[in-house]
């Protein structure tokens, strides 16, 4: 039966973590092109196994990337998982380290009838954190050039999926991309010269409907293998965005920063900016409770990226995930260890941003594990991802990087229907 407390807490919940999601998730430099450094929405379970999602289907575990998945679901599921990111950035002549840790998405999930699925939940779309300094001269006039930018995307959505037949099914999630994009440069001169520093803000704003669509065709091979096969992606989608420009003067006193006057003050600028068409396909082979493995390839048409009608010159992204889990003995009595599900993938990515004609690659290693609470169907999903972004060829930065991912999905019978009252 339909527990509305249950359900009014889970939505308290939901709406308090906004804030909590809404925060700088990560700390490189090349996040400063386009929206950011792109997130992935997969739960820390897909995350485990390399990022694949197209052909997963589960029942007690919610998929957002192929909303075709819902239709799989048995339980009433919530979803909540958090993340924390050690990362060593290097050039040819130093290195720095940055830490960043964030709650990372927060999912509801219910079976509406045998063939009906849905979610809703908030998850993350791209996050921007940098700042960098250069020396540099002016007309022979020392300089130092800062560039900042903070901020980042997230999405609020509302997914259905549906079993047309007995091996088909299709999906929608429909979302609220929300959040601000902020970029400051600026150009600070020597105090002893008397010039007046000048620094730009640029603050967009983007709060827009976006919709992403899923299938999924599931064959049972035999008795205990089922071979699923899926495809997610959206459509080119213009999202209304209001931006915000200001140049100002000033100097510092005491190290503090003393304000002089406005140069430019242009507000409420209302715009577009263009996400592009990305697709995916993918599958799994499966035998349930026991193991399974999968791929998926992804394409992303960046080259086509626009904020306010002016291509930002970005590259077509590719990404290729591969991964699988394993389960010694789900039915084991007194031997825990048997009972967990170990799970290993690998993730590469051709990222949109390219410097000095060098591509600014991906690449990571991850492990993973499902540890099941007793007497339920719930679980606590660990996995940690071993990786390596950029290059140091032309005095570019690599960054070396190990990523935790901790998630919880608590499952529970809210929507059954009494046989006797």
């Amino acid at each position: 039966m339909f527990n509305i407390k249950k359900t009014l807490s889970t939505l308290f919940i939901t709406s308090i973590s906004l804030y909590s999601i809404a925060q700088d998730v990560t700390s490189t430099p090349y996040s400063q092109f386009g929206l950011g450094q792109l997130q992935k929405n997969n739960s820390s379970i897909l995350i485990g196994m390399g990022g694949i999602a197209n052909g997963v289907r589960f029942e007690n575990a919610i998929n957002t990337q192929n909303p075709a998945s819902y239709s799989a679901l048995q339980w009433t599921t919530f979803e909540v998982g958090a993340f924390g990111t050690f990362t060593e950035l290097k050039s040819n002549t130093s290195s720095a380290f940055r830490n960043n840790a964030a709650l990372s998405y927060i999912k509801i999930g219910f079976p509406v009838t045998k063939k009906w699925g849905a979610s809703f939940g908030l998850i993350p779309v791209s996050g921007m954190g940098y700042e960098s300094k250069i020396n540099t001269t002016f007309i022979d006039t020392p300089a130092t050039q800062i560039y900042k930018g903070s901020g980042g995307l997230n999405q609020f959505y509302i997914g259905n999926a549906y079993n047309i037949t007995e091996n088909i099914s299709i999906g929608i999630n429909a979302s609220y991309i929300f959040g601000t994009l902020e970029r400051t440069k600026a150009n600070e001169f020597p105090d002893t010269l008397g010039f007046l520093n000048i620094k730009q803000t640029n603050s967009t704003y983007i709060g827009s409907l976006f919709f992403n669509y899923g299938i999924q065709y599931k064959k049972q091979l035999d008795k205990d293998r089922i071979l699923t096969i899926g495809l997610n992606g959206n459509p080119g989608t213009n999202l209304n965005a209001n931006r915000n420009t200001t140049s100002l003067r000033y100097f510092y006193q005491n190290n503090v920063e003393r304000f002089v006057d406005t140069t430019q003050n242009t507000l409420d600028e209302k715009g577009k900016v263009f996400f592009p068409m990305v697709n995916s396909i993918g599958f799994t082979l499966s035998k349930q409770n026991k193991w399974m493995f999968g791929a998926d390839v992804t394409l992303g048409q960046w080259a086509s990226f626009k904020i306010y009608d002016v291509n930002q010159n970005l590259q077509n992204t590719t990404e290729i995930s591969l991964g699988g889990s394993y389960i010694p003995n789900h039915t084991a009595v007194g031997n825990y260890l048997k009972n967990i599900e170990y799970r290993m993938g690998f993730n590469y990515s051709k990222s949109y941003v390219t410097i000095l004609q060098e591509n600014i690659n991906q690449m990571n290693l991850s492990l993973g594990m499902g540890l099941p609470l007793p007497k339920t169907a719930s679980r606590i999903n660990l996995a940690i991802e071993f990786g390596k972004r950029g290059t140091l060829t032309k005095g570019l930065i690599e960054e070396n990087y190990i990523g935790v991912h901790a998630g919880f999905n608590f499952c529970d019978k809210w929507f059954i229907q009494r046989k006797y009252d």
